[in-house]
């Protein structure tokens, strides 16, 4: 009964930690079109955010084969937390300028490369080695 409710936790939190990424490729663009009210800077912070998350997928793949994808997800969530609430710091103390959003999407860019390529294999892993055929069957089906 303990190892569900771990299980329960662990998919509750990874589905906040995936709400929260895919509204971040919304919200830089929309805070700079609310700052800018310009067009291209908004299309440009999409580049910048997306950029580096398509140059390094290859990168974070080759880091989790040589490290822990455990470790390189918890590195990857607490720095894209930690850009967050930094973001939200400046924008509630009105010091949030233009430069400093695009090197937090480009940050944040890089963050989510790193976290892309291990969360697979971390949860298809934990899952096998807590024997969990069910839940693993269940992941195989609708996220590989």
């Amino acid at each position: 009964m303990i190892a569900v409710s771990v299980i329960h936790k662990l998919c509750i939190g990874e589905t906040i930690s995936v709400i929260g990424d895919q509204i971040s490729l919304i919200a830089f663009p929309w805070l700079i079109l609310q700052m800018t009210n310009s067009a291209a800077l908004t299309g440009l912070v999409f580049a910048v955010q997306g950029i580096p998350r398509a140059a390094l997928m290859l990168a974070g793949g080759a880091l989790v084969d040589r490290t822990s994808p455990r470790l390189v997800m918890l590195v990857s969530n607490g720095l894209r937390m930690l850009l967050v609430v930094y973001l939200a710091y400046m924008i509630s103390q009105d010091t949030a300028d233009i430069t400093s959003v695009f090197l937090m999407a480009f940050a944040f860019g890089v963050a989510d490369a790193f976290f892309i390529r291990p969360a697979p294999l971390f949860y298809q892993a934990w899952f096998l080695a807590m024997n969990f055929r069910r839940v693993t069957l269940f992941y195989k089906r609708h996220f590989i």
